[in-house]
């Protein structure tokens, strides 16, 4: 009982120590695409966006656990992510919270959303895309 509730506290602090980080590290691109409507992306390659509500980031584990997957087996699409919150207008139309496109020649190639999802499905769903 008390390792399932150590083993709980230790995913809800990574969550809480990576979220930020993720969000951080794609600022920069995700200014500079706020206000880019979806068909006008301009970028070669293909292209992960994930859309973040930091109210409910204890559901949104198995995303930050398969997007550190992401950066060690795909860094390149890694770096070109873009991450957006909730209370941020989005150019994709988003509503849906936590949800992770792959755009690929500025057309969504895998949608995944709902915090329902396991680590295991969301990287099954992406990596199809990601590996072609």
């Amino acid at each position: 009982m008390l390792s399932e509730r150590k083993f709980r506290l230790d995913r809800i602090l990574l969550a809480a120590v990576i979220g930020p980080a993720l969000l951080l590290s794609s600022c920069s691109l995700q200014e500079a695409l706020s206000s880019t409507p979806a068909p006008q992306v301009q970028s070669k390659g293909k292209i992960i966006v994930f859309f973040s509500d930091g109210e409910k980031i204890e559901e949104e584990e198995q995303y930050y656990d398969a997007l550190l997957d992401i950066k060690e087996e795909y860094p390149e699409e890694y770096e070109k992510m873009r991450v957006y919150q909730e209370e941020q207008k989005n150019p994709f139309g988003i509503k849906s919270f936590p949800s992770l496109l792959i755009m690929e020649d500025r057309k969504i190639r895998v949608h995944v959303e709902g915090a329902l999802k396991t680590k295991d499905q969301i990287l099954s769903e992406i990596k199809t895309v990601l590996s072609q």
